[in-house]
């Protein structure tokens, strides 16, 4: 997903903030923006990977994060258990997320592929 941001005049004559994205080139809905973004918050560290986890499985999602300064920073999504994915950053594991939050992100990007407007419910799937 690429982000711009910007300003425009709202018909009450207030100053608004805009953002027009794209996702893989293509067109991205400032709604579905919004809410792939809050969804990818989302993803949060719930607590420390406990000490010995096996992290010898292939990642099941890989997420490079490229800021405006030109670094990137890339999240490795190991699954440890049925409910859990070790987060491992830039190669470094230290902490795990939900795979429910993991799967809501996904569900939100397939969503979008198809034409739909996402929930602002993420919390419904």
């Amino acid at each position: 997903i690429s982000m711009t941001h910007g300003e425009r005049v709202n018909g009450a004559g207030n100053t608004v903030k805009t953002v027009d994205a794209t996702i893989n080139g293509e067109p991205l809905s400032e709604t579905n923006c919004r809410r792939l973004f809050i969804r990818a918050l989302n993803m949060r560290i719930i607590d420390f990977l406990p000490e010995g986890t096996d992290l010898t499985a292939e990642p099941d999602a890989v997420i490079s994060i490229t800021t405006l300064d030109g670094k990137t920073t890339v999240m490795e999504l190991v699954p440890i258990n049925e409910r859990d994915y070790a987060m491992m950053i830039d190669g470094k594991a230290e902490y795990y997320i939900y795979q429910k939050n993991l799967n809501n992100l996904i569900t939100g990007l397939k969503e979008n592929a198809m034409g739909y407007e996402l929930e602002n419910n993420y919390s419904a799937y």
